[in-house]
């Protein structure tokens, strides 16, 4: 070949080539789209919103009519072996003392134990019931000052003495005067008898305040001994109804406190319990239920009546599904 000779230049490619590569390009990226819209799973969440509460947070309630009186007169008395115990008594002397490790209450009978030994009203001081404050089991919490009820017990007393004194029937008498005596009985407000202390989450009433049965007096939840806070926890959810058909229990939930930033502090687990069975409209109209979790683990402190945003794990699903369901 000389070296004035000219290379001749490829033959042009045939258009049909381009089109064979956009459509083998077209069905690589079309299967791959179908693999991962159909082939794919991905965590499937419902979202809820919801506030913490305590299981079997129990509200005490007044029995009576009357002016309420909230707390109760405590102090610490020495026993003839030199221990102390610490009591708490309503106003006319009567209460019990401080549970002791693996030992029950002892009553307190008008100032004094059932030894015989002597609480000295000199030596104890009115606490005033408040949110926060521990209570042992069946301690008294507040009376209410059933004034009417003390006067007619009074004069029932009077006229009993008096019919006694003749020698005249008093049967009559004694009877309306026990039933009023245990009336008045209740007017002393205490809290559950259990083997557990409580915590008062809430107060509904002032002290003095005027009250009829049935008002509410004070929220108590059982108390843990360690960490000083309601025993165990619970989630109350709200849930959108398109939602609901996918909850059941034993489901898991993830909780983000409005209380602690989730990026610092991370979330809670929970589990779901149960489901109620009667939607209700929510501030727009929209319908909702509402679902109950056990607290399982919190990486914080959760307090009773804070809110949080949850997810619900209902599963896993194909792509397509997450999708189309948002």
């Amino acid at each position: 070949m000389s070296s004035g000779s000219v290379i001749p230049a490829p033959p042009p490619a045939k258009p049909t080539n381009h089109l064979k590569i956009f459509a083998v390009s077209l069905v690589l990226i079309v299967a791959c789209l179908l693999t991962f819209l159909f082939g794919v799973q991905l965590e499937a969440t419902a979202p809820a919103t919801g506030f913490i509460t305590a299981r079997e947070q129990q509200e005490v309630r007044a029995p009576l009519f009357g002016l309420i009186d909230l707390g109760w007169h405590e102090g610490t008395m020495t026993l003839a072996d030199g221990a102390t115990l610490k009591v708490r008594m309503d106003h006319q002397g009567n209460g019990i003392t401080e549970p002791a490790s693996g030992q029950p209450s002892q009553p307190v009978h008008h100032y004094k134990l059932a030894g015989g030994q002597e609480v000295l009203a000199a030596d104890l001081k009115f606490h005033a019931l408040a949110a926060g404050d521990e209570i042992w089991p069946g301690q008294v919490l507040a009376w209410v000052r059933a004034d009417d009820l003390q006067l007619q017990l009074h004069k029932l007393k009077g006229r009993l003495e008096d019919l006694q004194s003749r020698g005249e029937p008093a049967r009559e008498v004694m009877v309306e005067y026990n039933l009023l005596k245990d009336r008045l009985e209740q007017a002393v407000i205490r809290a559950p008898q259990t083997p557990e202390p409580w915590l008062v989450l809430k107060t509904f009433v002032t002290p003095l305040q005027a009250v009829k049965p049935g008002d509410a007096v004070a929220l108590l939840a059982p108390l843990d001994r360690r960490s000083r806070q309601p025993r165990e926890l619970l989630a109350v959810l709200d849930i959108d109804e398109k939602h609901v058909g996918e909850i059941e229990p034993g489901q898991s939930l993830r909780l983000y406190s409005s209380m602690h930033n989730p990026r610092r502090h991370g979330h809670a687990q929970a589990i779901i319990e149960r489901l109620e069975p009667l939607g209700e409209a929510g501030p727009g109209g929209e319908r909702r239920f509402r679902a109950i979790a056990k607290v399982t683990d919190a990486p914080h402190a959760l307090r009773p009546g804070s809110s949080f945003r949850g997810e619900i794990v209902i599963g896993r699903k194909p792509v397509y599904r997450v999708i189309l369901e948002q």
